[in-house]
């Protein structure tokens, strides 16, 4: 089987978490490029979110590449919801972080 994490990033976000008064932490996600899984027609997309009590590594498995990085997508954006729920994450303009969707969007 292959290992889940290469170290190639397709696609990197850096996000604030307000961490007290003019205080913020970087929270950084990225998603690797997608793989083929050995002796399997599926494909994995990892991804990464490292930042104030989140240091998840995993990866969403699709039926091609495309679906691979479609559902890590989702899976990014439910332990998002999940780990930073009572937190304020932002933009790097302070903009409130909602739903994924960039401001001006």
């Amino acid at each position: 089987m292959n290992q889940p994490f290469h170290d190639i990033a397709i696609a990197t976000r850096k996000l604030l978490l307000a961490s007290g008064p003019e205080t913020t932490t970087e929270v950084s996600i990225s998603l690797e490029k997608p793989v083929p899984v050995t002796g399997s027609a599926e494909w994995r997309c990892a991804y990464r979110i490292v930042g104030p009590g989140a240091n998840v590594m995993n990866y969403a498995t699709g039926v091609d590449a495309l679906q691979a990085v479609q559902l890590a997508i989702v899976m990014v954006e439910t332990e998002i919801d999940v780990r930073f729920s009572e937190s304020e994450l932002m933009w790097d303009d302070g903009t409130p972080y909602r739903n994924g969707v960039p401001p001006g969007s």
